[in-house]
């Protein structure tokens, strides 16, 4: 399984049971977020997946997620491109994804609907300005304090 992989399960989705969403990762290539994103929730039901021991010998064939399973990773899905239109204005990399932890993605788990995928209560980032035209304003902003700020001594001037 790739380090994206990886990340995305043990660290972001981080499942309290015995998962085999991360054999579903394996079996099916899951090695980018990209890979992952192809999938609707039905392609998630209805695909069967072998499960490996550690020395490569069929541990079980023909396995579905339970639908539980199903849903966590349907909703990850809904969680990155969410993501990618809130934070990364809709451009989300591997390195996007890596740098992802459960913080967010709890917030996120909170004010989904399990039945859609669409959020529902969680606070929606300005989209106004990019990250660039904040920090110009700001700038602009510090100067303009900063120069009303200095008091000049008018019998300093003859």
């Amino acid at each position: 399984m790739s380090k994206l992989a990886s990340h995305i399960i043990a660290d972001i989705m981080k499942p309290a049971f015995s998962s085999n969403i991360g054999h579903f990762f394996k079996s099916e290539g899951i090695e980018r977020f990209q890979d992952l994103m192809a999938y609707s929730q039905t392609a998630i039901q209805h695909t069967e997946f072998t499960i490996l021991n550690e020395d490569g010998t069929v541990k079980a064939e023909k396995v579905n997620l339970s639908p539980a399973e199903v849903n966590r990773v349907f909703l990850f899905i809904c969680f990155l491109r969410y993501f990618r239109k809130e934070y990364c204005y809709g451009s989300l990399t591997n390195k996007d994804v890596m740098g992802l932890d459960d913080e967010l993605y709890n917030e996120f788990m909170c004010a989904v609907d399990p039945e859609t995928g669409k959020v529902e209560d969680l606070p929606q980032k300005d989209q106004g300005q990019t990250p660039e035209e904040k920090r110009c304003e700001d700038r602009q902003k510090k100067l303009g304090e900063f120069r009303r700020g200095i008091k000049r001594d008018l019998s300093a001037y003859p």
